[in-house]
């Protein structure tokens, strides 16, 4: 079984021509290539940007509390100033501004602490998450023109795209114009 699935591959892979097999280099490194850039975002760039969003919302949170706690102080300066006792409802909007800060500041905490493990995402995720996006993408741009050279042969508009891209690299670097 398996000496027939081996020369199934071989009788395969040796009636290719070279333009075929560059197509498949082309398009294995492009799953490559979109593999370690979501890899990249879901483990380093979104965790990083999540994390750093919570030190903001942080001081945020702090600054408005301060903002609030000197309104309550200003409002409540009048009366003291006449002697009068400030209304208790100055008292508790302070009570519950000092109270609500920290509850909040603790569930941005939990956020940050769950990108931990958003960052020890298994390569099967991340790889199924390529996958799915890449599915969205082709599903989406299908649906105004299904006519079009991506809808019909994608793999092909994939190479097609990737030759182009190798051609301007050259030329940037040998210093040819197009």
């Amino acid at each position: 079984m398996i000496e027939h699935l081996a020369k199934t591959i071989t009788d395969w892979f040796t009636g290719l021509t070279s333009s075929q097999i560059q197509r498949y280099l082309i398009l294995l490194g492009a799953a490559w290539l979109s593999y370690l850039i979501m890899r990249l975002v879901l483990r380093v760039i979104f965790p990083a940007l999540v994390r750093g969003a919570v030190t903001v919302v942080h001081g945020v949170l702090v600054g408005l509390a301060l903002a609030g706690l000197f309104t309550q102080g200003l409002a409540a300066m009048p009366f003291r100033a006449v002697g009068v006792r400030p209304p208790s409802l100055l008292y508790r909007s302070g009570d519950a501004l000092a109270a609500s800060v920290p509850r909040l500041r603790r569930g941005s905490t939990r956020l940050k602490s769950t990108t931990y493990a958003l960052a020890r995402t298994p390569p099967l995720i991340v790889l199924a998450f390529t996958a799915l996006i890449v599915w969205q993408g082709h599903a989406f741009a299908c649906g105004y023109d299904g006519s079009s050279e991506v809808c019909r042969q994608p793999a092909d508009a994939v190479v097609h795209n990737a030759v182009q891209v190798w051609h301007s690299g050259v030329n940037l670097v040998t210093g040819n114009s197009p």
